[in-house]
């Protein structure tokens, strides 16, 4: 049996409109050991006093701008780093309600994250995913391309013995990711020292790639 100490909390930003809480109900898919919580008036430093209290291991929270979910922010818990990414091209519900895509702990694969940055981002994402069971069929795909880290959701069933035979269907949600700063503590933290920020790269982000 597939078993992780991991413990995920998903929220958003308050008084969250439906757009954003759709988003936040497909992006616990993605994340098998992850607790979506109506963050009510809790302001930051009360929201993450509630995960430590609930022995969370990490947070994701999603901010939106005029109605679409527009950042995420994935802070370590109890000490960082936390990450900060601009989110764009959402996709959810690609095949329909996907209520009855069997789900389990999936098979990450990241690609194209090959330099220091990429690394670290690498290894950030890693560790939101519990080791996957042997019989896993979901699979969860993270690939860097022009600053950019695409995250792919699959699953594959088996129709018969041959490869041919083996159907891949991709479902919801799906989305890219734009890092802007990595810093190396947790959310509420003022003077937290800064890892990474885009706005050393101003000039050069978008001609260089950094992954």
């Amino acid at each position: 049996m597939c078993q992780s100490n991991l413990k995920i909390i998903i929220t958003t930003s308050r008084n969250p409109s439906s757009s954003l809480l759709r988003f936040t109900k497909e992006l616990k898919k993605i994340f098998p050991l992850s607790l979506r919580v109506n963050r009510g008036n809790r302001f930051l430093k009360s929201l993450i006093s509630f995960c430590l209290t609930e022995n969370a291991t990490d947070l994701l929270l999603v901010y939106e701008n005029r109605g679409n979910p527009s950042s995420l922010i994935i802070s370590h818990l109890p000490s960082g780093p936390t990450v900060f990414f601009r989110l764009s091209n959402i996709i959810v519900n690609k095949i329909g309600k996907n209520e009855h895509i069997p789900r389990n702990f999936p098979l990450i694969v990241i690609e194209n994250l090959n330099s220091p940055l990429g690394k670290r981002l690498s290894s950030i994402i890693r560790n939101l995913f519990p080791t996957p069971c042997t019989n896993s069929k979901n699979v969860v795909i993270f690939s860097g391309k022009y600053n950019v880290v695409s995250c792919k959701n699959y699953w594959f069933e088996r129709k018969g013995n041959l490869k041919s035979d083996i159907l891949i269907h991709q479902f919801s949600p799906s989305f890219d990711l734009f890092p802007y700063k990595i810093t190396l503590g947790i959310l509420f933290e003022k003077k937290t020292e800064v890892e990474w920020s885009m706005n050393s790269f101003t000039n050069t982000f978008k001609k260089k790639s950094f992954f």
